[in-house]
């Protein structure tokens, strides 16, 4: 056992980041040798944890490799190999935050889900999203959207004229804050710290009604 294992081991409930990003080969990270990128914080998850050099997709394209990560199946168990947009998770299956719960972890999501409904928590606890649009699916607005709302910049994030799946590139137009991804790093510490802050309340409600 390497003394990466031996550490996690260690620790009777360890917490656990998943961080899916789209479009990223894994090669691209300081920690891999990549020398034209720059990823301290990434480098330094990968120092404190455990990297899996040959864990690979079973299906690499964005829906199907998502609920491949979120159900542990092939997309012959789960059911979509080619990008179908209003599939709904297969009920039969048990996802990662279910199971992660059913352990006694407190789950958050923040950032992308891209299932349908797109409201469908899929067993976390909390999820914050970040649908980079596709209203077209039935929502009207989301978390990220809302803050952009109520920071005075509603529907900016798009106003740059391109779209959520293309190769052409473009600077980013408004201010660095307002980036989807500045508001998922500072949302994420926030949500976990406002959860468990909950569950501390809960708990001592339960206490006082208990005595």
């Amino acid at each position: 056992m390497s003394s990466d294992s031996q550490k996690f081991n260690s620790v009777k409930q360890p917490n656990v980041l998943v961080i899916c990003v789209d479009h990223w080969p894994g090669k691209l990270l300081g920690a891999s040798g990549a020398s034209d990128i720059f990823t301290p914080t990434l480098d330094q998850l990968c120092d404190n944890g455990i990297r899996y050099e040959q864990a690979y997709s079973c299906c690499p394209t964005c829906i199907p490799a998502r609920r491949s990560l979120m159900t542990g199946t092939t997309a012959k168990t789960h059911g979509d190999r080619t990008f179908q947009q209003e599939l709904r998770m297969p009920e039969a299956v048990a996802t990662l935050p279910e199971i992660m719960s059913a352990s006694g972890y407190q789950t958050s999501a923040v950032g992308k889900l891209h299932v349908f409904p797109q409201r469908n928590r899929i067993g976390f606890d909390e999820a914050l999203i970040c649908e980079e649009g596709r209203h077209h699916l039935g929502m009207v607005r989301d978390d990220y959207e809302q803050y952009l709302a109520d920071n005075g910049k509603f529907g900016a994030e798009l106003s740059h004229g391109m779209g959520v799946n293309q190769y052409t590139v473009r600077p980013w137009h408004l201010d660095e804050e307002f980036h989807p991804t500045n508001w998922i790093t500072k949302t994420s510490p926030h949500s976990v710290a406002e959860t468990a802050d909950k569950l501390v309340a809960a708990i001592e409600k339960a206490s006082m009604s208990c005595g």
